[in-house]
């Protein structure tokens, strides 16, 4: 159970997260649990089933693919914030990389069955991370807003939404 303030700002924070409703916020927040990883250690391997999703809090890892020959292809270097794991989790998949420590790390890690009992109490939990997880624009950014009054949440898309340049906006009704 996330107990630890500096993680529950950090859980708090997550793009992942912080379009739910604060009530559901909350509960899954509370239902991660904090691990450590030594360097070098692998913190899910290529090919294992989804047993869960992981926020990397901190240290790095490398997230790596076995490549036609055996060798391992870099793919992404993860910090503190990044969030894996989840797509596996939600198309019961099984794991497409591997991801390894490269310092020692701290991660905070939601389990499947967790996670199942969450989608059972909060069925658009499964719809609103998908959509989070498949936000991209290329070398744009995505933000999405839920609007608790309106029971909509706004998909804002563009090369630059911090920045002010939104180029679309979609609408999802009752998408909490």
């Amino acid at each position: 159970m996330a107990s630890d303030p500096l993680a529950d700002v950090a859980l708090e924070r997550l793009p992942l997260l912080e379009s739910l409703p604060a009530e559901v916020r909350a509960q899954v927040r509370r239902r991660f649990v904090r691990a450590t990883q030594s360097f070098g250690a692998v913190i899910v391997r290529e090919g294992e089933p989804a047993d869960a999703l992981y926020v990397l809090t901190s240290g790095r890892a490398r997230v790596v693919k076995r490549g036609d020959d055996g060798e391992e292809v870099p793919l992404n270097v993860l910090r503190a914030g990044d969030v894996f794991g989840e797509m596996a989790l939600l198309e019961r998949t099984t794991r497409t990389a591997t991801v390894r420590a490269s310092s020692d790390v701290e991660v905070w890690r939601l389990d499947r069955a967790v996670f199942d009992e969450l989608l059972v109490t909060w069925p658009d939990l499964k719809k609103h991370l998908e959509l989070q997880a498949s936000l991209s624009c290329g070398d744009g950014e995505a933000l999405l807003d839920y609007d608790p009054t309106a029971g909509t949440s706004t998909v804002l898309l563009g090369p630059t939404v911090n920045g002010g340049s939104i180029v679309d906006a979609l609408v999802y009704p009752g998408y909490e």
